[in-house]
């Protein structure tokens, strides 16, 4: 994440200050960790260096689980916003399926979609209602219609 390396900084910034500089809050916006009683979280223990190898590994630890937090907490976002309406690349993604699966679907009347305009001038895309997106979840695809080939 991009605020990875300011957050390093401030917290090795409040590493290195002494105990009574620490309980302010510096110019740069630096969270006044004691008056949250996590002082003691990032403070090496005595008789070592705050950059030793241990400490710099959990904090690698740390900063991982973060991301992870992060990126999961998107992808509930996502899944928790309901549109009205979905292009095929949103319904290929939510359905897990390529988007020249999903438009094929639509051409051959096995999703119930409708063009629609997009952009300008005469282009139109294909757009999939939400409660149709969850009947091919629940339910799947609509029967593939028949063509006769014979001649009569």
């Amino acid at each position: 994440m991009t605020t990875q390396p300011a957050i390093c900084d401030q917290i090795n910034q409040m590493a290195t200050t002494s105990g009574s500089e620490a309980t302010h809050a510096a110019p740069d916006r630096t969270p006044n960790f004691p008056q949250y009683g996590l002082a003691n979280l990032f403070a090496p223990p005595a008789g070592q260096q705050h950059r030793d190898e241990n400490f710099q590994g959990k904090m690698q630890t740390l900063f991982e689980r973060l991301d992870r937090i992060e990126l999961m907490l998107e992808r509930l976002v996502q899944q928790r916003t309901v549109k009205d309406w979905y292009s095929i690349a949103e319904a290929a993604e939510i359905l897990g399926k390529a988007d020249f699966t999903v438009r094929e679907w639509c051409r051959l009347c096995r999703v119930r979609a409708q063009k629609r305009q997009c952009g300008r001038g005469r282009s139109r895309e294909w757009m999939i209602a939400h409660e149709e997106l969850l009947r091919i979840q629940n339910e799947g695809l609509l029967p593939q219609e028949t063509i006769s080939t014979r001649i009569r």
